[in-house]
């Protein structure tokens, strides 16, 4: 009967127990890889042959612990890129209506534009025929003024008279 020794990775712990029949076991690559080796009775070469396999599943244990790092920080990434895209696409939703919101604003000022050239434009039309209308006056009055031999020529200055307010008297 040969006494062996089980080493648990990836937290070394040993425990030596008798074991028949057993030289070597190896299990890699799971969360508690288990290696049992045979320590007496064992030949050189099968010690080195051992101890190799030993260094490929503490290696093995090594990689399908970075892998499962990578995986998690591969989620994590993909949680985040999720989240940014989401949030980017809600950005994007907010500057299209932004533009359409610039857009509508635009085109109403533009309406408001050509309005107010609209009004500008009556305005100063109504002030033409005012002063037509005014000058048509002025010669009616002059030529009025001609008829009677009236001797003062009129003038553009309206002199108002001014109207006597009655003094209000005293309690």
């Amino acid at each position: 009967m040969a006494i062996t020794r089980i080493v648990q990775l990836p937290r070394i712990k040993e425990t030596i127990l008798p074991f028949e029949n057993i030289t070597k076991c190896c299990k890699p690559a799971a969360a508690s890889a288990w290696i049992v080796v045979e320590i007496l009775g064992v030949h050189t070469s099968e010690a080195c042959v051992i101890g190799c396999l030993l260094k490929d599943c503490i290696a093995l244990d090594n990689q399908s612990r970075m892998i499962r790092r990578l995986r998690a920080k591969l989620a994590i990434e993909r949680r985040e890129s999720a989240a940014i895209k989401k949030e980017h696409e809600g950005i994007q939703v907010a500057l299209e209506a932004s533009h359409k919101t610039i857009a509508g604003l635009t085109e109403i000022g533009l309406s408001m534009s050509k309005k107010i050239e609209r009004m500008k434009a009556k305005k100063q039309q109504a002030r033409e025929a005012i002063w037509r209308e005014k000058a048509s006056l002025l010669q009616t009055i002059q030529g009025l003024q001609e008829e009677n031999d009236d001797p003062a020529p009129f003038d553009d200055e309206w002199e108002e008279e001014a109207e006597e307010e009655p003094e209000e008297e005293g309690l």
